[in-house]
């Protein structure tokens, strides 16, 4: 039990104790994984035992050395289970699917590309990485094309968000060089519930400048209200999303 580390005295104890801890823990992910997974599979129709060789094969793909670490993977949410479900029901290495449906995005196994900041609305796809799980990128991205160029694992995407999370977009904002154009720009999309998360300023020349923002959003709907809040302001030239 953790609370044994409080009354622990000596190093050694405490050490022997995180030992047993993390080995419990490793237990549960496996029959964790191995329970989704095993599930996935009945779900699916999948009565026949996989062979060695689809095993092996889907082990390689993503990047795992035994069955076990493939499970503890999926326990911790580091690899999901549709794609391990995919790679064991393939035929000769071909996958079946080529599109999965995400709803929730929290956890290991989905990141999003800072390249071009995909949020929900956007048409999507996501390539199958062994350090970051399933990365998501907007279907025109130049990062995307050129992974199908190189024949990298990639899915499309039917992502359908609820609203209750928030992601990050980054935008583009020319504007002339006035005194409180920032605070301006905060304050009007501050009213729609959007924060910015990040901003940089680069300079054009002495009566313009050009701001790339980082801003948090629930979808493409919200994203296009902070753009259409952003360019009402006078001074503001352009806005367009990067």
């Amino acid at each position: 039990h953790p609370s044994w580390l409080q009354i622990a005295v000596t190093v050694k104890a405490k050490s022997s104790i995180k030992t047993i801890l993390k080995e419990e823990s490793t237990s549960e992910l496996i029959q964790l994984g191995e329970y989704l997974l095993t599930n996935a599979l009945q779900y699916q129709g999948g009565d026949k035992p996989i062979d060695d060789e689809k095993w092996q094969r889907c082990l390689e793909d993503l990047k795992c050395t035994s069955k076990e670490e493939l499970y503890m993977k999926i326990g911790l949410s580091e690899i999901l289970v549709s794609i391990a479900l995919n790679k064991l029901q393939s035929e000769n290495g071909t996958d079946l699917i080529k599109s999965i449906n995400i709803r929730q995005t929290k956890g290991k196994s989905i990141s999003f590309a800072h390249c071009c900041y995909p949020i929900p609305g956007d048409k999507v796809a996501g390539i199958l990485t062994s350090t970051k799980g399933l990365v998501m990128h907007r279907f025109d991205c130049g990062n995307l094309i050129h992974a199908k160029q190189k024949n990298e694992q990639w899915l499309e995407i039917d992502w359908k968000a609820d609203g209750s999370e928030e992601f990050e977009a980054l935008i583009r904002v020319q504007v002339e060089n006035r005194r409180g154009m920032l605070a301006s720009i905060a304050n009007v999309i501050a009213k729609i519930n959007i924060n910015i998360e990040h901003l940089e300023v680069e300079e054009k020349d002495h009566s313009m400048k050009a701001l790339n923002l980082v801003i948090g959003v629930a979808n493409i709907s919200q994203l296009d209200e902070a753009m259409y809040e952003i360019k009402s302001l006078e001074f503001v030239q352009l806005v367009e999303r990067i």
